[in-house]
């Protein structure tokens, strides 16, 4: 049941306690913005004031140069929802004093981090079994990839929570009537077309949902199938709507946020290359358990840990998945394909000693989930 009052109560604790971790990960932060996110903040507080001015009728902001300025990776070389939103979470702390400020920002911040661990909690539910929503979200709250971003002040975590609410919306019209299907998954095109104005990871999401839809297109029907195309509109106008660089320049707006994003980064674009050695990274980061050590809110990992933590994580999904895969449950499964794909597409066009952990967090929060399914389905009541 996709209202079960047992899996809502599981999300509410999981918030709750995610809410404490993340109070305590805000205390013991930084008390300044640290390397990227200060340049987040920067461009993301000047472009919501531009953007603001822009809707406002004011036709030069639209057209304002600074649109198109990389500015180190930070400006035209992302989607704009996410960076409004840091924008906003910085103009709502300005009369605070300046010791205050960056803690005040991080506990807005980890509210989003509160969320995401909550959806995660009812995804991992499944339909019956509380246990599985309690496990999954224990451990994204451990896994260190998630933790290096719940107070981090980056895009990476409004973007988890849309495509986490994405994921929802797909399951629940999965599991609604036929009357109530159009509207979830409209709602589910909607929210992962917000995660891709957060972040260009999040296009993982789409053929997800697309493949969902044709694999189960006897269960969704006409109905499931126009209201996907509806939410997908609506998210491919936000995503446009919020970056007026692509109302002028279209061409040179998505080329900045694509290749010109990898090359600026010093990557390289032809083929797997010198990058290739940096898989290693994927074979290992989603799958890291509770064990692994602590990270700081810098994103730099302390260590790795003994290799054989990282294989008990590729076991427990791995048992998840096939769990997943005898009952036809189709969205864990392309959830995994799909992130893990395209983030190694990401981190072959880099330098074998490039590390970023938020890179990983789609893989991590699907490894989460692949492993919460185990408990999910051991404890839905057997028939027959």
């Amino acid at each position: 049941m996709v209202g079960s009052r047992s899996r809502l109560w599981t999300a509410l604790v999981a918030m709750v306690a995610a809410l404490a971790l993340g109070a305590f990960m805000a205390l013991r932060a930084p008390d300044a913005v640290q390397g990227d996110e200060r340049g987040f903040l920067y461009y993301g507080n000047m472009q919501a004031e531009m953007f603001v001015a822009c809707v406002g009728g004011d036709e030069e902001a639209c057209l304002d140069w600074r649109w198109a300025e990389p500015y180190e990776g930070y400006g035209a070389h992302n989607p704009k929802l996410g960076l409004y939103m840091l924008g906003t979470v910085d103009h709502l702390t300005r009369g605070l004093p300046v010791e205050r400020r960056v803690l005040a920002m991080r506990l807005l911040w980890s509210l989003l981090g509160a969320l995401c661990v909550a959806g995660m909690a009812w995804l991992g539910a499944g339909g019956r079994a509380r246990a599985g929503g309690a496990v999954a979200a224990v451990l994204l709250l451990v896994h260190p990839v998630f933790r290096a971003s719940q107070v981090a002040l980056l895009p990476d975590l409004p973007m988890l929570l849309f495509v986490i609410a994405a994921l929802i919306c797909a399951q629940a019209g999965l599991e609604s009537r036929r009357l109530g299907q159009g509207l979830w998954l409209m709602d589910a095109g909607a929210l992962a077309g917000l995660a891709v104005a957060c972040k260009l990871y999040a296009l993982a999401v789409l053929p997800v949902l697309v493949l969902v839809l044709v694999l189960e297109w006897r269960r969704v029907g006409w109905r499931g199938w126009l209201g996907l195309l509806l939410g997908l509109v609506i998210g491919a106008a936000v995503f446009v709507g919020t970056n007026p660089y692509l109302w002028s320049h279209p061409h040179d707006a998505l080329q900045a946020m694509t290749t010109g994003h990898v090359l600026a980064q010093q990557g390289a674009l032809t083929g797997f290359g010198s990058g290739l050695s940096s898989l290693r990274y994927l074979a290992w980061l989603p799958f890291s358990m509770p064990l692994l050590p602590a990270v700081n809110c810098r994103s730099e990992i302390a260590g790795l840990g003994p290799i054989w933590i990282s294989w008990l994580g590729a076991v427990i999904c791995g048992m998840g998945l096939l769990m997943h895969i005898a009952r036809r449950r189709w969205l864990p499964l392309l959830f995994l394909l799909f992130s893990f794909a395209l983030t190694a597409w990401v981190i072959t066009r880099f330098e074998p000693s490039w590390l970023y952990p938020h890179a990983f967090l789609l893989p991590s929060v699907a490894a989460v989930w692949l492993g919460s399914c185990i408990l999910d389905v051991l404890g839905r009541p057997r028939t027959g």
